[in-house]
């Protein structure tokens, strides 16, 4: 895993081949509003293979407690999982 060093970019640079990946299948599987079962699913069987446990919050939520040994300050990061209904305008034409 990686080292806890501060060093926030390197960290990151790291991470991306799997960010994009896993951009790139959840636009593959575009769901609206809140009836996302697709794209919670997939969320939820990627945090447990990291060996986190995600509990069901609402229709499509997810919410998973990350340390929380110690008291002390909490952050919560939240995020939207729903795409949103636009026409993607492209020329995919090849020109030689």
């Amino acid at each position: 895993m990686i080292e806890k060093t501060g060093d926030f970019l390197n960290m990151a640079n790291q991470l991306q081949e799997k960010l994009v990946m896993y951009r790139h299948q959840l636009h593959a599987i575009p769901e609206l509003d809140l009836s996302l079962p697709m794209t919670a699913a997939y969320v939820k069987e990627m945090l447990e293979s990291i060996g986190l446990t995600p509990t069901p919050v609402g229709e499509s939520g997810l919410m998973v407690t990350i340390g929380g040994q110690r008291p002390g300050k909490v952050i919560l990061i939240r995020a939207d999982m729903d795409g949103l209904p636009i026409k993607e305008e492209a020329d995919i034409s090849l020109h030689h």
